[in-house]
């Protein structure tokens, strides 16, 4: 093999390091990527409402969820960190955990309080996962069982 064809210790080695810094760089740029997309997910849930074609639409799951003999029903999965306290009051069973809510969580939150319970339907509020040990997303939980 000639000559040129060889590399030095000190190339591999400055060949690793560029490796190991690309591989950095990319690390980075995913975790902001990541970080910017769950940033833009909390804005849209604490700026957006619910609509009255997704109140109408709600009750229809309620009937679906119970023709499959279902007790509850999942109606609003969240990033905690929409929440004032990023879920804190929910992950700890606080009573203020409703004041916490902000946009559409809140909006159900409403609902639920003004039109639901009053015909009977129970509410519950709890973290779904813990993603670093950190409260992750949120969900309510709209029952009408006894």
């Amino acid at each position: 093999m000639p000559a040129a064809d060889y590399v030095t210790a000190e190339d591999l080695r400055q060949l690793m390091m560029s490796a190991e810094e690309r591989r950095h760089r990319e690390r980075v740029e995913a975790e902001e990527r990541a970080r910017k997309a769950h940033d833009e997910l909390v804005a849209r849930f604490r700026d957006s409402h619910l609509t009255e074609a997704e109140k109408h639409a709600l009750i229809n799951h309620f009937k679906e969820a119970a023709e499959r003999d279902e007790k509850e029903l999942l109606v609003c999965r969240f990033p905690s960190d929409a929440c004032t306290d990023g879920g804190r009051a929910i992950n700890n069973s606080l009573p203020e955990w409703p004041d916490t809510l902000l946009g559409k969580p809140r909006d159900i939150y409403d609902l639920w309080h003004e039109h639901l319970h009053p015909l009977g339907f129970r509410l519950r509020a709890r973290i779904l996962e813990f993603p670093g040990g950190i409260p992750g997303d949120a969900g309510l939980f709209i029952g009408w069982s006894v």
